[in-house]
């Protein structure tokens, strides 16, 4: 028995459509994809072909790293003080200026009297700067080359300040010429307190400071020294008679006397 083709399409879609449920439920796209290729009458996976595919092409692979073709000194020039440091760098890139890494670059200084290499690597090599002058790096790889300058000029460090001037010399002692007493002379009677002071003076009659020396050795009969400082004597009549203070500063010496009625 013929069926009319036009009506079989729609049921052909609707048991499609019920599979694909029923397999989406089952967690199966494989179940999926075989109802709906049984279903397809022209015999083509339905699902798989509707959907259009990721046409991007793949990025291409980096090419090759190529063949040493240039070789730079990196700086080229340089200025550095005595006591410095610096370093000269070499860089080698292939034809399409890509840096590469190689082994076997050598670096020849030419004056080690003015740098000292301090230490090295495949690709550099550092100095330290020992006296002013100028001097080559001649760097090579194969048969490529390059060239670096190093110029050393003198310490750039300032000079440190010079220390402060020592302070000025303490002036020197002025010279006493002149020591007085006051009073040179005095009356008292037994009971009575007095003072004598000294005061010395230099030779133009200013007065100046200086240690004062007393002797009153032979005064007990007649004072009793109450306290004695070195510009000043205090004391006490006791008995009758006359006394003398005797005022010293090294060589000079003063008098004052005392008398006690």
């Amino acid at each position: 028995m013929r069926m009319n083709a036009k009506w079989m399409t729609p049921i052909l879609w609707s048991v499609a459509i019920v599979g694909a449920a029923i397999a989406a439920a089952c967690g199966d796209g494989s179940a999926s994809r075989s109802l709906f290729s049984v279903l397809d009458s022209t015999g083509r996976d339905s699902v798989r072909d509707s959907v259009p595919g990721d046409t991007t092409p793949p990025p291409p692979p980096p090419p090759p790293a190529g063949h040493a073709a240039r070789l730079d000194v990196v700086p080229v020039w340089q200025q550095v003080a005595v006591g410095d440091s610096g370093v000269v760098q070499a860089i080698v890139r292939d034809s399409a200026g890509r840096e590469i890494q190689v082994s076997g670059i050598t670096f020849t200084l030419r004056d080690t009297t003015i740098v000292q290499n301090i230490s090295e690597g495949l690709a550099f090599r550092t100095f330290r700067a020992l006296h002013v002058g100028r001097t080559l790096y001649d760097v090579r790889y194969n048969t490529l080359a390059d060239t670096a300058v190093v110029v050393v000029v003198a310490d750039s460090t300032p000079p440190p300040p010079p220390p402060p001037p020592p302070p000025p010399p303490p002036p020197p002692p002025e010279s006493v010429a002149r020591i007085v007493v006051t009073p040179q002379s005095q009356q008292l009677v037994v009971g009575d307190t007095g003072v004598v002071s000294a005061t010395l003076f230099d030779s133009s009659g200013t007065e100046v400071s200086g240690n004062v020396a007393w002797d009153v050795t032979d005064t007990s009969s007649v004072v009793r020294i109450r306290y004695l400082v070195s510009s000043r004597v205090n004391f006490e009549a006791v008995g009758t008679g006359r006394a003398r203070l005797i005022a010293r500063h090294n060589a000079l010496a003063d008098t004052a006397v005392v008398v006690v009625h």
